[in-house]
């Protein structure tokens, strides 16, 4: 088992969190460093790997110096459906670049490998004994008036005049899984054509997922549409799908349970992280 130490802005759910629950799980040793970490010593730290994840904050200017280290050193770029710009620069910085956006691996002028965002079933699956209490339901932000998501806004309010339609902006982790649970059906909708956390953390819940079929990010190599989720192209695919998900109860219920069957078994976090070390040669 090896000694890692790994670099992001803590929060209790981002995904850097989840990654080093699974390295831990996996049975290794982690060091945590950053804003928000609670770490030993320098002069207590012995590492066999130096890991930086993406946790928002923009560049991490906090993470210089890290190579001294002479370990294999690695990123694991998040978001850069938004942030490319900074991510290719500081891609070279690193001997190894994970990405979690499949779109835009071929926008780095460097080797980069492609490692999609993942579930925790520990946090995402749903408590038992929750029954579903609404049509639609949607676990996620709307920000506002912030442009970039107004399409979400609009499709959301569409299918609210159409279902009865939970929001739920804020939840998080358990809340989380208990939100998904309340719907009949779990919707998701991309910001800029990113295969988001939402999209695994849905199916993880068991009901079945609606998502938009986001070309180009891997959605259908990754899961099969149509048997383990719904994909639709336009308003209209969605608003159909989902009348056939509510209009059939039983192709729902086994919707929802070959997508939380696919999902475990190839796309939690324990498996990005045996993936990544695999890839690192540790």
């Amino acid at each position: 088992m090896a000694d890692l130490m790994v670099a992001y802005q803590y929060s209790p759910y981002t995904t850097a969190n989840y990654l080093v629950k699974a390295f831990e799980r996996l049975g290794h040793r982690v060091w945590r460093i950053g804003p928000g970490q609670e770490c030993a010593e320098p002069s207590d730290w012995h590492t066999d790997a130096y890991i930086w994840v993406e946790a928002g904050g923009g560049a991490p200017r906090w993470v210089e110096g890290f190579r001294t280290l002479d370990v294999p050193c690695a990123a694991w770029f998040i978001d850069a459906h938004s942030q490319i710009r900074w991510h290719r620069t500081l891609a070279h910085t690193f001997d190894y670049a994970f990405v979690a956006q499949k779109a835009y691996v071929d926008k780095f002028d460097r080797e980069v490998v492609w490692l999609p965002v993942a579930c925790d079933p520990d946090v995402h699956t749903p408590p038992e004994g929750i029954e579903p209490e609404c049509d639609v339901v949607f676990v996620g932000h709307l920000y506002g008036s912030h442009p970039w998501y107004q399409r979400r806004r609009d499709l959301l309010e569409e299918l609210g005049k159409r279902y009865d339609l939970a929001v739920y902006e804020g939840a998080y982790g358990r809340d989380m899984a208990a939100a998904h649970a309340r719907g009949r059906v779990v919707f998701n909708v991309s910001t800029a054509g990113d295969l988001n956390m939402r999209v695994f953390e849905g199916l993880c819940s068991g009901r079945p997922l609606v998502t938009d079929a986001i070309p180009g990010a891997g959605l259908a190599d990754l899961f099969t549409p149509g048997l383990e989720l719904m994909a639709y192209r336009d308003d209209a695919e969605a608003f159909g799908q989902i009348d056939r998900l509510l209009s059939y109860p039983d192709a729902a219920r086994l919707t929802g349970q070959s997508g939380r069957k696919a999902v475990l078994a190839a796309h939690t976090y324990e498996h990005r992280a045996a993936k990544m070390l695999e890839v690192m040669g540790l």
